[in-house]
């Protein structure tokens, strides 16, 4: 139970005045350890709700949860993780103004649907079946299973983040702007606590990202599909290799909100913040730009030269 980080999970809360603060299923006294412990001894599923009064969707919750986070790639409170863009983004990250007191900007959260990979929120999915050769009941299944794929691209929302131990070239390059980029440096824990998510948005989650060469060679359409639907965090959490040198780690909010391209959420920017960066290539003057929005906005990390370009002269020098 300790290792994992029960406030991700939508489906438990902890009150420091009920069960002195332990996890307990939301809106009820139930402690969460107890349905685990049930469940060693043997207990049924259905047992335990007619003893303890809690709902089998909300127990199915927690499991869900509990087998996701032990599945997915272990990433330490300390893990450094870093967020590549350009400098509208930057000024935008710090002068947003959201009505939340503790918070002096906001993160955005794009919609899956409108990242530049056409296969975001399909990696390992549904091999292509022709519908028109399948018998009927498959053939709607499949169907109804790629809409909601396409669906669940819609009301997706994600902050991407790269978790390396320092600064990528390859990174610097894919953010569009190498010789204007910056990037700011944050850990995990930083942004577990900085970034407030209001309460309309109850389904959220973070973690690494898995990479996958191939999809599956065989496919119980009716198994897998079903299983697939109660997986939404599960299935954005997952890409194609080809993705993998961005080593990404994700925050995301599933919600029928009508946006169309993303969500502005609430965030202490000089708790998240740890150190700034631009890139290898800039100027001085583009240093000196950045420097000034910072301290205009009130940010306390000081934007320095990225560490790429520290020292990185030949010895016969530039050409």
């Amino acid at each position: 139970m300790a290792p994992l980080d029960w406030s991700q999970c939508p489906a438990v809360e902890s009150v420091a005045d009920r069960r002195s603060g332990a996890w307990v299923y939301k809106n009820t006294r139930m402690p969460v350890s107890t349905v685990f412990e049930n469940l060693e001894a043997g207990a049924s599923i259905e047992k335990i709700v007619e003893q303890y009064h809690v709902t089998r969707e909300q127990i199915q919750a927690v499991l869900e949860f509990a087998a996701r986070s032990l599945d997915a790639p272990p990433v330490s409170p300390g893990q450094k993780i870093w967020r590549y863009m350009d400098l509208p983004k930057f000024v935008a990250l710090l002068s947003y103004a959201p009505q939340v007191s503790s918070a002096d900007g906001a993160l955005w959260f794009a919609r899956a649907g409108t990242f530049e990979d056409r296969w975001e929120g399909f990696s390992r999915a549904v091999p292509f079946v022709n519908p028109q050769n399948e018998e009927p009941r498959q053939a709607e299944l499949v169907l109804a299973h790629l809409e909601w794929r396409r669906e669940l691209r819609r009301r997706s929302f994600i902050s991407c983040w790269t978790a390396w131990d320092t600064e990528l070239i390859p990174m610097w390059k894919s953010c569009g702007a190498f010789g204007t980029g910056i990037v700011i440096q944050s850990d995990v824990q930083r942004f577990k606590r900085s970034v407030l998510f209001p309460k309309e948005y109850p389904s959220c989650c973070a973690g690494a990202v898995r990479y996958h060469k191939d999809l599956p060679q065989v496919f119980d359409y009716v198994k897998n599909i079903e299983y697939s639907w109660k997986k939404e965090f599960e299935i954005l959490l997952q890409k194609r290799a080809s993705f993998a040198f961005e080593k990404e780690w994700r925050a995301i909010i599933v919600h029928p909100l009508k946006r169309k391209k993303g969500i502005n959420v609430p965030v202490d920017v000089n708790g998240l913040v740890e150190r700034v960066f631009v890139s290898p290539l800039a100027s001085k003057s583009f240093l000196r730009t950045v420097a000034s929005v910072a301290q205009q906005f009130g940010l306390k990390a000081k934007p320095e030269r990225s560490e790429l370009a520290v020292g990185s002269a030949p010895p016969w020098g530039q050409k």
